[in-house]
């Protein structure tokens, strides 16, 4: 007959999930510094009202850029828009963003912002 030895150990408790200015301070902004930091200049990154505001100078052509990714629900999984715009100038049309994503991580965030930042051509070196 099992005993309690036998017993499968009971499984941790998940953690609680990270409420987004948590998620943005403790692990997007740190892991977008890391990620940007060898294409990009005075790179400044700030999380307010819902809204990641980025500014950095382009190391491929010495301008200045501003992005906003937007969380108007105020979590990760809600909706979420994203704008770029040349120092300056007004910003691009707010675009859906990581429409097609199920489960919304800090990881995914980063790759997703990083990759729209690569495909804005003239901003970031390394892209065409």
């Amino acid at each position: 007959a099992p005993t309690k030895k036998d017993a499968p150990p009971k499984p941790k408790p998940k953690p609680k999930p990270k409420t987004l200015p948590e998620a943005m301070n403790e692990d997007i902004i740190p892991g977008l510094k890391e990620v940007l930091r060898d294409t990009t200049a005075d790179l400044e990154l700030e999380f307010e009202d819902n809204q990641l505001c980025g500014t950095f100078v382009s190391l491929r052509n010495n301008s200045a850029y501003n992005f906003w990714t937007f969380f108007p629900d105020g979590t990760l999984d809600g909706q979420r828009g994203f704008a770029i715009a040349a120092y300056g100038q007004p910003p691009s049309i707010v675009e859906p963003f990581m429409v097609d994503e199920k489960k919304i991580t800090p990881q995914l965030v980063i790759f997703w912002i990083s990759k729209r930042l690569r495909a804005q051509k003239s901003a970031l070196k390394g892209t065409n």
